[in-house]
């Protein structure tokens, strides 16, 4: 759950992953026991480089088809209607705008800027 909320927040490193695991330590109390807190970046990197990538697919879009289920049933359930946010500019709507700059209310930590060296999610899944 940590790695996958990470990823939704723009973390595309391992090290990302522990970092904002770390930030939002706080926040992923409210819902995951961690007993032993945030794992480290080196239990991360053990994580996805057991993994099949293949298997990882079939069971992460089945997971996502069984979230997509639940909401839906639950909002339905409970008469609520979802209003979608508007998009962030892009580059293409807004000259010299990135996504990111766009999104003031979804600032990116000054932890997870990108740094050279570090291990991407999508080359640890590849080996």
């Amino acid at each position: 759950m940590i790695a996958i909320s990470a990823v939704l927040s723009d973390c595309d490193a391992i090290e990302d992953m522990a970092v904002w695991g770390r930030t939002k330590e706080a926040w992923l109390c409210g819902f995951l026991v961690l007993t032993n807190g945030v794992p480290s970046e080196k239990t991360f990197l053990r994580i996805f480089q057991a993994q099949d990538p293949k298997e990882f697919g079939v069971a992460f879009r089945r997971w996502v088809a069984g979230a997509h289920v639940f909401m839906t049933n639950e909002l339905q359930g409970s008469g609520s209607r979802v209003q979608l946010a508007p998009t962030p500019a892009t580059d293409r709507d807004s000259p010299g705008k990135t996504p990111e700059s766009a999104c003031a209310a979804c600032p990116r930590p000054a932890a997870l800027k990108r740094r050279p060296g570090k291990r991407r999610i999508a080359t640890v899944l590849s080996r």
